[in-house]
């Protein structure tokens, strides 16, 4: 294994020019915080992901980590910060950046600092840490790695994985294709999802294309969904209007039976006073009408 030790974190950066095991995840779409086509953007771009006050807080947290597995374990642990390792097989190459070495650099060590307790409730690790672990492993060509959790601040959890081919396989396989993709000028479609990261990377690839102000372009295709989703909304729209007009006659029959409540359909109706919070308008209160399910 040859890693290469870099003096400075900004050297390190520089030098991962290639996709790393830690964009194994985005790349397959289980990155809960980073969709692939804002990945594939931001590579074409040639721009970094800007760090969050999470993401510094949990690097800094990181040896922390390390120390308290190399206590627990009873492992004499390396930390290797600012160090890359590259692998390339059949034209493609990949990168990977332990953050630490165990039983005499054999077993690699990979720490990380959640606050989501679910996350990490089984188990294995999330679905997005196993493949950067499987890809990292491939890369530094290990069979065995501990993934170091310290979660929700109180507890330190260690799960052990081990290297799986097939696995790797499916991962090296989507890595490529993505990279092949990255050569090219249109982004691989079919990783367009719903998810906010997405609709901003293609805000950004149309502001981008975009040759002159007011273009547009017919999509006869999409003409039937147009119609059906023109429909739906006029459909909600109408409903939104039909349950006012039920909730201002149930109101009017509160008022008019000189009650606190009405029951009807199967619910308890009731007005309720509610406060508005000061940093969203003045400090004022209002009413609504809430219900209950009736019990059998």
């Amino acid at each position: 294994m040859n890693l290469q030790k870099f003096p400075s974190r900004a050297a390190w950066l520089k030098a991962r020019t290639t996709l790393g095991a830690s964009e194994a995840p985005i790349i397959l779409g289980l990155m809960p915080w980073e969709a692939p086509l804002s990945l594939w953007v931001r590579r074409k771009n040639a721009t970094a992901l800007d760090e969050t006050r999470p993401m510094r807080m949990g690097k800094a947290q990181e040896r922390a980590v390390i120390k308290e597995y190399e206590i627990e374990s009873g492992k004499a642990v390396k930390w290797t910060p600012n160090t890359l390792v590259e692998r390339s097989v059949n034209g493609f190459t990949m990168h990977a950046s332990p953050d630490a070495l165990a039983d005499v650099g054999t077993l690699l060590v990979e720490a990380k600092v959640s606050a989501n307790w679910d996350a990490w409730a089984g188990d294995a690790p999330p679905l997005y840490v196993q493949a950067q672990v499987q890809a990292a492993l491939w890369c530094l060509e290990m069979p065995l790695a501990d993934v170091v959790a310290y979660v929700a601040g109180r507890d330190l959890k260690i799960f052990r994985v081990e290297a799986d081919a097939v696995a790797q396989e499916r991962i090296i396989a989507g890595m490529r294709e993505f990279e092949e993709s990255l050569r090219g000028d249109e982004p691989p479609w079919k990783l367009i999802d719903g998810s906010d990261n997405t609709r901003s990377a293609l805000y950004q690839l149309w502001r981008e294309r975009r040759q002159a102000e007011g273009t547009c372009a017919r999509v006869e295709a999409l003409d039937g969904d147009v119609a059906e989703l023109t429909t739906i909304a006029a459909e909600c729209k109408r409903l939104e209007a039909r349950e006012k007009e039920i909730k201002n006659s149930i109101t009017a029959a509160i008022a008019r039976e000189r009650v606190d409540a009405v029951q009807c359909g199967g619910f308890r109706w009731t007005l309720k006073t509610q406060a508005r919070k000061e940093f969203t308008v003045a400090a004022s209160e209002f009413v609504i009408l809430s219900k209950t399910k009736e019990k059998k």
